[in-house]
Formats: structure tokens, sequence, C-alpha cells
């Protein structure tokens, strides 16, 4: 088994340099400014990481050495499966997803049982994400991280197009199983607190925007308010809740039936 044959799909970076130019006139940020044209030193942008984020690029490179036959990395890696058996909802839902992917989807291929834990933790992310990140946050996330899809992009070509085959031989039997995954996820997520401390606010160009006039103010010794932390940043109201979890079934359904999902693949 080569590392090649089975390496991971190449994960989305939080910093989104390559729009920042894009931005600029409507943003109005400011490269005409003294520091800018005075320097030849090129303005990167680091953004800290939050806990899950970290975690994350350390189960990947786990990931990378097990494939070398690294024994700590193949421990550390059992662990982290013996807990994901024990509680599937351990970890946010971007990193279920792609464990699900690497470990179950490229091994086992697709099966219903698999569709059924994608489509919950899909649910999951969505209505974490339309509870806590902001608009351009949730574009991010749906289609960057391809939230819908990743699972079986990540499990390898055979995977999602045996799962397309699924939704279009039997769309009966496909939208049942969506049901019972979004009572599932109802059943034991619709009004807790999101883990580690709202993912979803890792995403959006309110932070990196932020983060960069933050240092650009730096450079021209000028005074920059501090970027707020995660808990600052705009939430929906919890009593609207409720309208975000029927919007996320609602979104979950229409993805997963025939004509969207492939068109969308």
């Amino acid at each position: 088994m080569s590392y090649e044959q089975n390496k991971p799909a190449a994960f989305s970076s939080v910093l989104r340099f390559l729009i920042i130019k894009s931005l600029l006139i409507f943003f109005g940020l400011n490269f005409t400014h003294p520091s800018f044209a005075q320097s030849t030193v090129q303005v990167k942008v680091d953004l800290p990481l939050q806990k899950w984020q970290q975690r994350r690029a350390s189960f990947i490179e786990d990931y990378k050495k097990a494939l070398a036959g690294d024994k700590l990395a193949i421990n550390n890696i059992d662990k982290l499966l013996t807990v994901m058996e024990r509680s599937p909802f351990e970890r946010t839902p971007l990193e279920r997803l792609e464990i699900y992917g690497l470990f179950y989807l490229k091994r086992e291929g697709f099966t219903k049982e698999s569709f059924e834990l994608v489509a919950q933790q899909v649910a999951w992310g969505l209505y974490d994400t339309l509870r806590y990140a902001s608009k351009s946050g949730q574009a991010e996330i749906v289609d960057n991280e391809r939230l819908f899809l990743s699972a079986y992009i990540i499990g390898g070509e055979q995977v999602k197009n045996d799962a397309i085959k699924f939704i279009q031989n039997s769309p009966d039997e496909a939208a049942q199983i969506i049901e019972r995954a979004l009572k599932t996820t109802e059943n034991l997520n619709r009004f807790r607190e999101p883990s580690d401390e709202a993912w979803p606010t890792a995403y959006g160009l309110e932070r990196l925007l932020c983060h960069y006039r933050q240092k650009e103010a730096e450079l021209s010794k000028e005074s920059y308010k501090s970027c707020p932390i995660e808990s600052d940043l705009p939430r929906l109201p919890k009593e609207e809740w409720p309208q975000a979890w029927e919007r996320t079934k609602q979104m979950v359904r229409n993805y997963y039936r025939i004509n969207t999902i492939t068109k969308r693949q």
C-alpha cells in the first residue's frame, strides 16, 4: 500500500492569500501606503490556528507517517479510531468526515451504513456552520471544504461514483436513510453547543482581513484595535437555532437528490 495510492486529498488552507488582491477595492485595503511602497518585503499574515485546526494538522501528519510505517504514528491513529468507534461525535464534523473517508470509505467502499454516518456528520457540520460562521465563512466551509462531498472525495473516485449510483438507482431508500440520519443528529445535537469553541469561526474573510489590517498598522506604526477572539464574533441568536436546524434539514435533503448531487460532484 503506497502513500501515493492512499494519500489524503489536498486540504484547503485557512489562509486565502490568493483572494486578497481581488478584494482590495471592495474592502478599501491600501497597498499604496508608504510602508508598502518603500519595502520589498512581502507581508504575510499568519492567522492563529484554533485548537481543532492544530489537532487536524497533527492527524494529517500522523497519517502520512503511518503510511510510511512509523510505529508511534500508527499507535496514535489506532487510539484515534478507537475513540471514534466509541464516541462517533468526538472532534469536529470536518475532522470526522476526513477520518471516515480515509479509514472507512477508502478501505470498505461505499455502504448504506456509511451513507447514513456521513449524512449525520454533514448535518451536524452544516448546523454548526449556520449558527456560528459568517456568510463568507459559510461559503468557505460548504464550497472550499466540500462539506457535503468531502468524505466521498477522500474515499476515492469509485466510492464517490457508488454513492451517486445508489442515489440514482434507489432514491426512495436514500431519502429514508437521510431522514434517519437527520433524526439521529437532531436527538444528539439540536440544542448543544458545538465542540471546540465554535469551529466555524475559523473561516470567513472577516477574520483574515482584520489580521491583515492589524499587520498593516504594525508596519506603519499606527494603532489598530485587536482582532476579536472567536467568542466575540457574531453568532446566530439561540432563539433562531430552531430555524437554522430546519434550514439544515432542507439543505441536506435537497443536496442528496439525484439532480443535485450529479450536478455538484
